[in-house]
């Protein structure tokens, strides 16, 4: 009966450590928080995605729609997608109150995190 404690209570303690061990981690720099989720306005109209390496950001208006896409990099003020279109497109960004803010050209979007169902 000792022994059959002593294994529950180690086997107890080594999957505890196993789960508490496998979250992912914060983000460090704005660069990392930038990539770390997707991005939409708050009427869709404009998303910003990262997948393998590469961005899409996309905004939609009157019927019209607008793809950057392709490899990507960020530094903590400037996101650049280099596109095979369109050369490369730089987009200043800064985080405020848990949004970011994407500017080009003088205009300025604000992004919120997706939802996960979306």
């Amino acid at each position: 009966m000792y022994n059959f404690r002593k294994v529950s209570l180690i086997l107890s303690a080594a999957v505890l450590l196993f789960f508490s061990a496998c979250r992912s981690a914060s983000p460090e720099t704005a660069a990392e928080e930038l990539c770390s989720a997707d991005r939409q306005t708050a009427d869709g109209s404009c998303c910003l995605s990262f997948s393998d390496g590469s961005a899409s950001f996309t905004a939609k208006r009157s019927g019209e729609a607008l793809n950057i896409s392709g490899e990507y990099f960020a530094d903590e003020q400037k996101l650049s997608i280099v596109t095979k279109d369109c050369g490369t497109v730089s987009f200043s960004y800064r985080f405020q109150d848990g949004r970011l803010f994407l500017e080009y050209s003088g205009l300025e979007i604000c992004l919120d995190k997706k939802a996960e169902n979306s």
